[in-house]
Protein backbone atom coordinates (compact mmCIF):
# COMPACT_ATOMS: atom_id res chain seq x y z
CA UNK A 1 0.00 0.00 0.00
CA UNK A 2 0.99 3.23 -0.87
CA UNK A 3 1.31 6.40 2.05
CA UNK A 4 -1.00 9.21 1.18
CA UNK A 5 2.11 11.29 0.02
CA UNK A 6 2.60 9.00 -2.35
CA UNK A 7 -0.83 8.04 -3.31
CA UNK A 8 -1.16 12.14 -4.06
CA UNK A 9 1.95 12.29 -6.07
CA UNK A 10 0.74 9.57 -8.24
CA UNK A 11 -2.23 10.82 -8.48
CA UNK A 12 -1.80 14.47 -9.33
CA UNK A 13 1.41 14.24 -11.41
CA UNK A 14 0.96 11.13 -13.77
CA UNK A 15 -1.78 8.96 -13.45
CA UNK A 16 -4.38 10.59 -15.60
CA UNK A 17 -2.63 11.04 -18.56
CA UNK A 18 -0.47 8.50 -18.51
CA UNK A 19 -3.41 6.19 -19.24
CA UNK A 20 -4.81 8.55 -21.84
CA UNK A 21 -1.30 7.58 -23.56
CA UNK A 22 -2.18 4.20 -23.40
CA UNK A 23 -4.59 2.87 -26.50
CA UNK A 24 -7.07 1.10 -23.98
CA UNK A 25 -6.51 3.13 -21.35
CA UNK A 26 -9.78 3.46 -18.70
CA UNK A 27 -11.38 -0.13 -20.74
CA UNK A 28 -10.40 -1.90 -17.63
CA UNK A 29 -12.43 -1.86 -14.59
CA UNK A 30 -8.82 -1.64 -12.44
CA UNK A 31 -7.60 1.30 -14.29
CA UNK A 32 -11.39 3.15 -13.36
CA UNK A 33 -10.71 1.62 -9.45
CA UNK A 34 -8.10 4.39 -9.20
CA UNK A 35 -10.36 7.41 -9.66
CA UNK A 36 -13.08 5.68 -7.69
CA UNK A 37 -10.83 5.06 -4.37
CA UNK A 38 -8.99 8.27 -4.77
CA UNK A 39 -12.36 9.51 -5.12
CA UNK A 40 -13.64 7.69 -1.68
CA UNK A 41 -10.31 8.36 0.01
CA UNK A 42 -10.32 9.66 3.70
CA UNK A 43 -7.09 12.16 2.43
CA UNK A 44 -8.98 15.49 1.21
CA UNK A 45 -5.39 15.71 -0.83
CA UNK A 46 -6.16 12.47 -2.30
CA UNK A 47 -9.57 13.14 -2.86
CA UNK A 48 -8.19 16.39 -4.95
CA UNK A 49 -5.58 14.60 -6.38
CA UNK A 50 -7.88 11.94 -7.87
CA UNK A 51 -10.61 14.20 -9.30
CA UNK A 52 -7.09 16.14 -11.26
CA UNK A 53 -6.01 13.03 -12.49
CA UNK A 54 -9.32 12.17 -14.29
CA UNK A 55 -9.72 15.77 -15.48
CA UNK A 56 -6.07 15.36 -17.17
CA UNK A 57 -6.97 12.17 -18.40
CA UNK A 58 -10.39 13.59 -20.16
CA UNK A 59 -8.33 16.30 -21.39
CA UNK A 60 -5.35 14.33 -22.45
CA UNK A 61 -7.84 11.68 -24.31
CA UNK A 62 -9.45 14.81 -25.78
CA UNK A 63 -6.08 16.14 -26.91
CA UNK A 64 -5.20 12.56 -28.71
CA UNK A 65 -8.51 12.48 -30.69
CA UNK A 66 -10.31 10.06 -28.54
CA UNK A 67 -12.94 12.16 -26.46
CA UNK A 68 -15.37 8.75 -27.02
CA UNK A 69 -12.85 7.04 -25.12
CA UNK A 70 -12.99 10.05 -22.37
CA UNK A 71 -16.75 9.68 -22.87
CA UNK A 72 -16.62 5.89 -22.17
CA UNK A 73 -14.03 6.14 -18.90
CA UNK A 74 -16.81 8.99 -17.11
CA UNK A 75 -19.80 6.93 -18.19
CA UNK A 76 -18.27 3.78 -17.03
CA UNK A 77 -17.06 5.86 -13.93
CA UNK A 78 -20.80 6.88 -13.09
CA UNK A 79 -22.50 3.51 -13.63
CA UNK A 80 -20.01 1.80 -11.18
CA UNK A 81 -19.53 3.64 -8.34
CA UNK A 82 -19.06 7.87 -8.32
CA UNK A 83 -22.57 8.76 -8.29
CA UNK A 84 -20.98 12.23 -9.13
CA UNK A 85 -23.43 15.14 -11.38
CA UNK A 86 -19.56 16.40 -11.99
CA UNK A 87 -18.64 13.47 -14.19
CA UNK A 88 -22.40 14.30 -16.07
CA UNK A 89 -20.85 18.22 -16.12
CA UNK A 90 -17.50 16.55 -18.14
CA UNK A 91 -19.82 14.31 -20.77
CA UNK A 92 -22.14 17.10 -21.41
CA UNK A 93 -19.47 19.66 -21.90
CA UNK A 94 -17.05 16.91 -23.98
CA UNK A 95 -20.74 15.91 -26.09
CA UNK A 96 -20.91 19.81 -26.99
CA UNK A 97 -17.82 21.07 -27.67
CA UNK A 98 -15.55 18.06 -28.93
CA UNK A 99 -18.69 15.91 -30.13
CA UNK A 100 -20.76 17.74 -31.56
CA UNK A 101 -23.37 15.68 -29.84
CA UNK A 102 -26.05 18.47 -28.43
CA UNK A 103 -28.84 15.32 -28.35
CA UNK A 104 -26.45 13.40 -25.82
CA UNK A 105 -25.46 16.90 -23.67
CA UNK A 106 -29.32 17.33 -23.79
CA UNK A 107 -30.12 14.11 -22.26
CA UNK A 108 -27.34 14.74 -19.42
CA UNK A 109 -28.32 18.21 -18.75
CA UNK A 110 -31.37 16.25 -17.94
CA UNK A 111 -29.76 13.87 -15.80
CA UNK A 112 -28.56 16.66 -14.11
CA UNK A 113 -31.86 18.45 -13.11
CA UNK A 114 -33.51 15.21 -12.12
CA UNK A 115 -30.31 14.18 -9.72
CA UNK A 116 -30.40 17.91 -8.05
CA UNK A 117 -34.40 17.97 -7.96
CA UNK A 118 -34.91 16.66 -4.66
CA UNK A 119 -32.66 18.29 -2.46
CA UNK A 120 -32.71 21.73 -1.43
CA UNK A 121 -29.04 21.82 -0.11
CA UNK A 122 -27.77 24.99 -1.80
CA UNK A 123 -24.86 22.85 -3.68
CA UNK A 124 -27.46 20.90 -5.21
CA UNK A 125 -29.40 23.80 -6.29
CA UNK A 126 -26.63 25.36 -8.25
CA UNK A 127 -26.27 21.84 -9.88
CA UNK A 128 -29.19 21.82 -10.78
CA UNK A 129 -29.22 25.41 -12.49
CA UNK A 130 -25.80 24.73 -14.51
CA UNK A 131 -28.32 21.43 -15.65
CA UNK A 132 -30.47 23.26 -17.03
CA UNK A 133 -28.17 25.95 -18.47
CA UNK A 134 -26.18 22.70 -20.41
CA UNK A 135 -30.15 21.87 -21.52
CA UNK A 136 -30.16 24.95 -23.08
CA UNK A 137 -26.95 25.60 -24.66
CA UNK A 138 -28.03 22.11 -25.80
CA UNK A 139 -30.92 22.96 -27.47
CA UNK A 140 -29.34 26.15 -29.00
CA UNK A 141 -26.82 23.79 -30.69
CA UNK A 142 -30.15 21.55 -31.81
CA UNK A 143 -31.29 24.60 -33.10
CA UNK A 144 -34.28 24.64 -30.97
CA UNK A 145 -33.60 28.75 -28.60
CA UNK A 146 -37.45 28.90 -28.05
CA UNK A 147 -36.98 25.49 -26.11
CA UNK A 148 -33.61 26.99 -24.00
CA UNK A 149 -35.85 29.58 -23.01
CA UNK A 150 -37.64 28.11 -19.78
CA UNK A 151 -34.19 26.28 -18.56
CA UNK A 152 -32.32 29.08 -18.14
CA UNK A 153 -35.33 31.06 -16.99
CA UNK A 154 -35.47 28.39 -14.08
CA UNK A 155 -31.78 28.74 -13.63
CA UNK A 156 -31.51 32.50 -13.54
CA UNK A 157 -35.00 32.43 -10.39
CA UNK A 158 -32.84 29.63 -8.64
CA UNK A 159 -29.21 31.59 -8.82
CA UNK A 160 -30.79 34.43 -7.94
CA UNK A 161 -32.98 33.18 -4.93
CA UNK A 162 -30.00 31.22 -3.68
CA UNK A 163 -27.89 35.30 -3.92
CA UNK A 164 -31.02 36.55 -1.86
CA UNK A 165 -30.83 33.92 0.66
CA UNK A 166 -26.59 34.70 1.58
CA UNK A 167 -26.05 31.09 1.89
CA UNK A 168 -22.43 32.19 2.48
CA UNK A 169 -22.46 34.92 5.26
CA UNK A 170 -25.34 31.97 6.78
CA UNK A 171 -22.89 29.27 6.48
CA UNK A 172 -19.72 31.61 8.11
CA UNK A 173 -22.51 32.59 10.87
CA UNK A 174 -22.79 28.96 11.97
CA UNK A 175 -18.84 28.78 11.52
CA UNK A 176 -18.57 31.65 13.50
CA UNK A 177 -20.85 33.19 15.97
CA UNK A 178 -19.06 36.60 15.65
CA UNK A 179 -19.98 37.60 12.40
Amino acid sequence: RLDNSALFQLLGNAYGDALAEVPSGGDAQRDRAVFVSGARHADARVRLAAQYALGRFVDRATALGRSDRAQAVLAALDRGGLDDVELLHSRARLALQHDSDARTALVLGQEIVARCSASDDPLARVKRASGQILCAAASIALGDAAAARAPLDEAEQRLAALDSERWDLRLQTELDPRI
